[in-house]
């Protein structure tokens, strides 16, 4: 599209109510959660920022993109007791729960399926904080769980305090790294799976934060690649991207499956599992997306390979 035309669109009649909308939730993602508010809105930006040449996103500086994502909890609406309360009973008490405890249950298939049982050692890259690291800690998993952020370490501290409390004999640990520099604080060929949960679309580089999961993953072990969007999560996404200062980028499988096969996997698999019931799920089956919560949800991929020995 012309940047004159797209400027022109922006700024036109069609348009009025996404820019009113934008400049008066300047700093509010959610905006009531409105499924057409959020649409206009992101269509004005889309247009205006592309008119300038500032959309599709460009990654110009390494340190700046990490900064945002390490200060995305303190960029979110509310008090800071909220937000810790939230984060903290996560997955549990979220509009998102049962989605959130069939990607659990999903994830344990998919590791059983390829020898990758309890007493394993796994590593979680972009973990947050921490919940998905604990549960399968829980389950018996060795988990060390990676983020960028040093408020996420503090939370999953909390996560294996309590759950000394509870006298659980779990191994679980946290370290604050980003993905692609985890390498360098692990032992090379150390664990038998590694996985990620809608977190390497955030990265500042994709293709090396998948080469350093290899360099910790031993021969003939697992790389996981758990619920990351398609491309059209670059645009739906792009508003809030820009108020919370994160990277938001979709994903093509087949860039996905060469990268891989550069860096010596094999049994490569890209699926699109839809979970939960009713007419919405049925309606994600038939389409690539679907909305929910006022949002358009993309119907994400789900990536296994193996490092070939």
């Amino acid at each position: 599209m012309n940047r004159r035309l797209a400027t022109a669109l922006a700024n036109s009649f069609f348009l009025r109510k996404g820019k009113e909308l934008h400049e008066k939730h300047v700093t509010d993602y959610v905006m009531g959660g409105s499924f057409l508010h959020k649409l206009q809105a992101n269509v004005y930006l889309i247009l205006k920022d592309y008119g300038t040449g500032k959309f599709p996103p460009k990654l110009v500086s390494r340190e700046s993109t990490f900064e945002g994502e390490r200060e995305q909890f303190s960029a979110m609406e509310g008090s800071m007791e909220d937000l810790l309360q939230e984060v903290m009973q996560k997955p549990f008490r979220t509009a998102h729960t049962e989605y959130y405890l069939q990607v659990f249950c999903h994830i344990i298939d998919q590791l059983e399926r390829r020898g990758i049982r309890a007493g394993s050692r796994i590593l979680e890259l972009g973990c947050g904080s921490g919940w998905l690291a604990e549960l399968l800690a829980i389950h018996g998993y060795e988990v060390v769980g990676t983020t960028i952020a040093p408020v996420d370490i503090v939370n999953g501290q909390r996560r294996i305090d309590a759950l000394k409390v509870k006298g659980l004999k779990c191994k679980l640990e946290f370290f604050a790294a980003p993905m692609e520099e985890v390498f360098k604080q692990v032992a090379p060929n150390s664990f038998d799976a590694v996985f990620c949960f809608e977190a390497l679309h955030h990265a500042f580089d994709w293709r090396e934060s998948l080469d350093s999961a290899t360099r910790c993953l031993k021969p003939g072990g697992w790389l996981l690649l758990c619920s990351e969007p398609p491309p059209l999560h670059t645009y739906v996404c792009y508003r809030s991207s820009i108020i919370l200062k994160t990277h938001e980028i979709g994903f093509k499988p087949n860039e996905i499956r060469q990268h891989l096969k550069k860096l010596n996997y094999d049994q490569i698999q890209i699926a699109r599992p839809v979970f939960g019931k009713g007419l919405a799920t049925l309606f994600m089956r038939l389409a690539p997306f679907g909305i929910k919560h006022g949002s358009i949800l993309c119907r994400s991929l789900w990536v296994t390979s193996r490092k070939i020995k």
